[in-house]
């Protein structure tokens, strides 16, 4: 059959009807020339069955009118192929309507040549839907106008990708504003940083935030001047940390206000330094209180001198007084009376008389009796002038606080001079007090606030006289035997021990010149340390040396030497540290002669190293404010016989760790191997039966463990008399049998963790 469209004119082709058209097939557009497509209305292409309307070619696609497109029913449009939608023209795309445009399928929009894309207007583009958006591709999208994407809505353009510099630049601050995070990121790193003021005026927090630091380096002035008080606010420590000196030149009062107090905490010192008077104005108290006393001290003195007046009383009592004394000396009269309960005693010590003249009549009616009483008695307290003076930025050393003490001991005590060390021992390392180490606070406030262990004074007598805790009316004599005590090591212990039964030699202390940590050329203290003297301490003795072989660090941690040749020697008593101080006095037979072979040391004699012998006297030292050993504080106040006979405190006191007891038998030997070998301490002490024939051991003796062999059921054992052991027909280091500990009753000490020390 032949087409009716055969051989007709355009004219007469126009003229068709719309039923005519609907009767199409497939075979008669075949036949359609392009001059006949050309003049179809669209009634006439809306009237094409679906079969007849997808079977138009390209050339005819192209042939029709523009009009005719933006005529058609959006299902005419939605109902075209991609190959035709392809073949559409610039014109013809851009001659779609909106309701066109938003039939097409995000496959059609996926066909679009650049051209195509190109061609669509603003009303288009603000027809697309987020998923028609994210169809297009890389291609279309690069040759977009700043005029179409700012056509899109805020769904369609977060689901664009691919923007490139140039389109940036045409940016409203409304498209900019629509950007997602990571969309506005990429767009500031294509255009280098580059915005208007116009267009960021237009960013949300989130793009504020999505900035890096390089980024908000590089703003503008002019875009740094047109921020909100909203986007500065959204500013980060590390973002306002990368303000330049010229960003924040032109931030207003208003805007430096405006930053939340971690932004402002990440200003450096020189930025702080940049802020004018003006701009200073604006910071908030509470901003001020979350500056550290470090951007405090950087603002310059106009600057500082308008913000004073917004200190709060917790930045006043943050500061040290040497901090508090140079910052606000001069500007006295400015502090506000809310903020005077900051300001310590010791501040106002510090002070000169005419510092403390300039306070005004207001601020003295808000201040306290205490501080009244420093204020208008015009004196400073010897002893904080002087603690201020050995200050080393806002720290005192132990050779400062040594000095402060024995510089007070001139002439005796006084009432002043007894207030100013109890003020002095209460600012120590409280939140803008002086700081000082937990060793040097400890010692102090045994010397200022009293110890039981003051009770009496030995200085290495066979007997002790009566001391007593630190009063306003101390004599000369006792303070200095007090920091003796505490500072210097000089209260010795008695060497008397007829208390327990034991032979006395004629003993003297002297000054011992060896190496703290020295064996065989090795600097790491060692069990070969370890020789027991003329003292029944097994215990203890057995207990340091195998913390020495367990866990050397330990030792190491515990022990001090202080800038004057005593030492520090660290306890741990019921979980808090407990320091001993100790010189390197120690006792020796008068005459000359030796009691064991090669020392004159009575005592534990170290083998050519200091540690263990400092550490058994400063033992002897603690058991007199704590009784560690006897369980009663220094039965005979000072005395090596006090630590004459325990269990496992030299464990416990040393460690902090508790001890878990188990008497020898085949059954704990696993137990006893894991705890060895994980590095917990384990000691051995003997039972009060007879040792088994040509046995090594000695009955009621403490060893240390060197060893578990769980397989063989053997245990390696090390006497703490070490070398003055030698002579007495026993091996020192030896290994028995499980069965045999156990029929002399043996029992093991084993910790129960690590050292709060290693």
């Amino acid at each position: 059959m032949t087409s009716i469209l055969a051989g007709l004119s355009p004219a007469l082709t126009k003229a068709l009807s719309t039923a005519q058209i609907a009767s199409l097939q497939p075979s008669d557009i075949a036949v359609m020339t392009t001059a006949q497509a050309a003049v179809l209305s669209a009634a006439q292409v809306d009237a094409l069955s679906k079969s007849a309307l997808q079977s138009l070619s390209s050339a005819q696609i192209q042939a029709i009118a523009t009009s005719t497109i933006a005529g058609l029913a959006a299902g005419q449009v939605a109902a075209l192929t991609l190959a035709q939608i392809a073949a559409m023209t610039p014109a013809q795309i851009a001659a779609l309507t909106t309701a066109e445009i938003e039939a097409l399928t995000t496959s059609d929009i996926a066909v679009l040549s650049t051209a195509q894309a190109a061609a669509l207007t603003p009303a288009q583009m603000a027809a697309l839907t987020a998923a028609q958006a994210g169809a297009l591709t890389a291609k279309d999208v690069a040759v977009l106008s700043s005029a179409q994407i700012n056509g899109l809505t805020a769904q369609a353009l977060q689901a664009l990708t691919g923007l490139t510099a140039a389109q940036a630049a045409g940016f409203t601050a409304k498209t900019i504003g629509a950007l997602s995070a990571t969309q506005f990121a990429a767009l500031i790193a294509l255009s280098a940083g580059t915005l208007t003021a116009a267009q960021a005026a237009g960013l949300t927090t989130a793009e504020i935030q999505a900035l890096t630091a390089a980024e908000t380096a590089a703003l503008s002035t002019s875009v740094a001047a047109a921020l909100s008080t909203t986007q500065i606010g959204a500013l980060s420590a590390t973002q306002a940390a990368a303000l330049t000196v010229k960003q924040i030149a032109v931030l207003s009062a208003t805007q430096i206000g405006a930053l939340t107090t971690a932004a402002l905490d990440g200003f450096g010192a020189s930025q702080i330094a940049d802020l004018t008077a003006t701009q200073a104005a604006g910071l908030s108290s509470a901003q001020l209180s979350a500056l550290s006393l470090a951007s405090l001290t950087a603002f310059s003195s106009a600057a500082f001198a308008g913000i004073i007046g917004k200190l709060s009383a917790a930045t006043l009592a943050s500061m040290t007084t040497q901090t508090f004394d140079s910052l606000l000396g001069s500007h006295l009269s400015l502090i506000s009376t809310s903020a005077l309960q900051g300001i310590s005693v010791a501040d106002l010590s510090s002070l000169t008389s005419a510092e403390l003249g300039s306070f005004t009549a207001t601020q003295l009616a808000a201040m306290s009796a205490a501080q009244l009483a420093v204020v208008k008695g015009g004196n400073v307290n010897p002893i904080l002038a002087d603690a201020a003076a050995h200050e080393v930025n806002g720290s005192l050393s132990y050779t400062g606080m040594l000095a402060v003490l024995q510089e007070a001991d001139t002439s005796g005590m006084t009432a002043q001079k007894m207030t100013g060390l109890q003020v002095l021992a209460a600012e120590l390392n409280t939140t803008g007090g002086i700081q000082t180490s937990a060793y040097v606070q400890q010692i102090t406030d045994d010397v200022v606030l009293g110890n039981s262990a003051n009770a009496t004074w030995n200085g290495g007598s066979s007997t002790a006289t009566a001391l007593g805790d630190l009063t306003a009316s101390s004599t000369q004599t006792q303070l200095q035997e007090l920091v003796g005590k505490w500072f210097l090591g000089t209260d010795l212990p008695s060497t008397n021990l007829t208390a327990v039964g034991q032979e006395n030699f004629p003993i003297t202390y002297e000054a011992v010149n060896e190496p703290l940590f020295t064996t065989n050329n090795d600097t790491t203290p060692s069990t070969s340390n370890i020789n027991q003297g003329y003292l029944g301490d097994c215990y203890f003795l057995s207990a340091i040396g195998e913390i020495a072989l367990q866990d050397p660090t330990t030792i190491e941690n515990m022990i001090t030497e202080n800038s004057n040749g005593t030492y520090s020697v660290e306890f741990q008593i019921n979980g808090k540290a407990d320091c001993v101080t100790v010189n390197d006095e120690l006792p020796e037979i008068s005459n000359g002669g030796e009691i064991y072979p090669g020392t004159s040391l009575v005592f534990e004699n170290g083998n050519g190293s200091l540690w263990a012998p400092l550490v058994e006297k400063a033992f002897v030292q603690l058991d007199e404010q704590s009784g560690v050993a006897t369980g009663e504080l220094g039965v005979n106040g000072d005395a090596y016989e006090d630590i004459a006979g325990g269990w496992w405190q030299g464990l416990t006191e040393v460690t902090g760790q508790s001890v878990n007891s188990y008497s020898a038998s085949s059954s704990i030997l696993s137990t006893l191997q894991t705890a060895f070998t994980s590095h917990e301490d384990v000691i051995m002490a003997t039972g009060g039966g007879s040792a088994p024939s040509g046995s090594n051991l000695v009955d009621g003796h403490m060893y240390m463990v060197t060893g578990v062999n769980a397989a063989a059921g053997t245990v390696s054992l090390l006497n703490p008399w070490g070398t003055s052991g030698a002579g007495c027909g026993l091996e020192m280091s030896f290994t028995d049998s499980i069965s045999t500990l156990a029929a002399n009753g043996a029992m093991f000490g084993v910790t129960t963790g690590k050292s709060a020390l290693g």
